[in-house]
């Protein structure tokens, strides 16, 4: 009460912050969005899926070394492995908006692309300032800042997609050969690896 007398006086504030106010709202109907409906007609592509032999014959029948060795200093090397063209349904039927509907997708011409992730160790070569930082702790104490990212094997982290473009563009480069990010249909033909299923080792 002394509180605000006080505003009143000096603030010329008239507030009761602890009124309780009665409102005669109406309860509020949510309007629910309709489903959403998808053409996913039933789509195929000739010899796929395929099996792991049959990928190995495909990569040979290729006509060129399956796997390159590139060295990008004294220390730091990229193991880049043999993808070959072909063709696949590219999508989910089952899986967010984003992937439907479910279409054929032709991978025109063979690529390379690294067997692990671009290390710590690799990109400081291109950004020595660049440090992946740590992950959050979630428990009840909290003693240490986070399990570390930054490793020098470790994949490098909180990176944007200039910033991998611009890596790709250095590492061009430096080597002789040509580098940039997959497509998103070369991600996808790469990890399913002639699967069906979304990743080569199932669902």
């Amino acid at each position: 009460r002394r509180k605000r007398e006080l505003a009143k006086l000096y603030a010329n504030l008239d507030v009761d912050l602890e009124a309780v106010i009665e409102t005669a709202a109406e309860p509020v109907q949510p309007v629910m969005p309709g489903p959403v409906e998808y053409y996913d007609a039933h789509v195929s592509a000739p010899g796929w899926p395929f099996d792991r032999q049959e990928a190995a014959e495909r990569q040979r029948a290729a006509g060129y070394p399956v796997s390159v060795t590139v060295n990008v200093s004294s220390d730091q090397k990229l193991e880049l492995v043999l993808i070959p063209a072909g063709e696949f349904v590219m999508g989910d039927s089952a899986g967010a908006g984003n992937e439907r509907p479910r279409s054929v997708v032709h991978v025109m011409h063979p690529f390379r692309m690294s067997t692990t992730e671009v290390t710590n160790a690799l990109y400081n070569l291109f950004d020595p300032e660049h440090d992946s930082r740590y992950v959050n702790q979630l428990n009840k104490d909290v003693v240490i800042r986070g399990y570390p990212l930054n490793k020098p094997n470790q994949p490098v982290v909180r990176v944007s997609w200039e910033q991998a473009m611009a890596f790709c563009e250095w590492l061009s480069k430096k080597t002789g050969r040509y580098f940039t990010l997959p497509t998103e249909a070369q991600w996808e033909w790469a990890c399913r690896a002639g699967k069906s299923a979304p990743m080569y080792y199932g669902g």
